[in-house]
Order: C-alpha cells, then structure tokens, then sequence
C-alpha cells in the first residue's frame, strides 16, 4: 500500500488549555490529536512521514507512521517510550486520542494462555464421527 510521505496537521487548545496537534490520517478521513510538544519530539526524530490507522487484525485499529528506512511503529509507544514492555491502554478507549494523559502502559497480560503444542492433532478435516452401531 503506497501512502504520502508527508502528514496535514491542525493545532487546537484543549479544554486545559494545552496545545494539541491533530494530524489527518493518510488513509482514514479519522484524525488522532496528540499533545504539542510529543508531536515535535515525534517528528524531530521520523521527519514528516506517512501516518495512517492500522488494524491489528482483531478487530481493533491503532495509529502507526512509516519513516523512509522503518518498520510500522505505533505512535502511542513512541510518545509513552519505544522500549516499554506490556499493552498499551487506551483510559477512554479512543485509539485516536494519543494525549499521554489518555495513556497508559500494563504489564503483559494474566489472561494470555502459555503457548503449548496441541497434544493431538486431528485427522484430515477435523470432522469427529461418532462411532456406533449400524444396525440402529
């Protein structure tokens, strides 16, 4: 998928007064607003790249950018810190608001099951066929 490599902003002032950067997403007519000052560290270090909405494949869409020479990295990490460990929790479960005071970083979840190897695997299709008598 080719996006721009730039990214269209707007500034607001949020109800506490702060100033905060609303960037138009590439590939969503969505904007996600951000904080001025982690917007500038973002841009200071990945230049004004391609930011767009990406879905994690299970149902939900995160925010990422795409630098000339870089993976996809989400942006909530980068404002929280590249080398956090654990999900990222979103306090009012808008993806797009990436405010630090929305955000917040949980150790890796209890109710991840250890991954293990199935003890059986079943025969061709999976259908299981009850065994009984054919006489009824």
């Amino acid at each position: 998928m080719n996006y721009r490599s730039y990214h269209e902003t707007i500034r607001r002032l949020d109800p506490d007064g702060r100033t905060v950067v609303g960037v138009i997403l590439n590939n969503a007519s969505r904007i996600c607003w951000l904080f001025e000052e982690d917007y500038k560290a973002i841009v200071a270090k990945h230049g004004l790249c391609s930011w767009f909405l990406n879905s994690n494949g299970k149902g939900k869409s995160y925010v990422r950018l795409k630098g000339k020479h870089e993976n996809l990295v989400q942006v909530s990490r980068l404002i929280l810190g590249d080398s956090l460990k654990g999900n990222v929790t979103y306090l009012d479960k808008d993806h797009l608001n990436l405010r630090t005071t929305n955000l917040h970083v949980q150790g890796k979840s209890s109710k991840q099951k250890p991954k293990s190897k199935p003890l059986a695997k079943p025969l061709g299709s999976g259908l299981r066929i009850p065994m009984g008598s054919v006489n009824g």
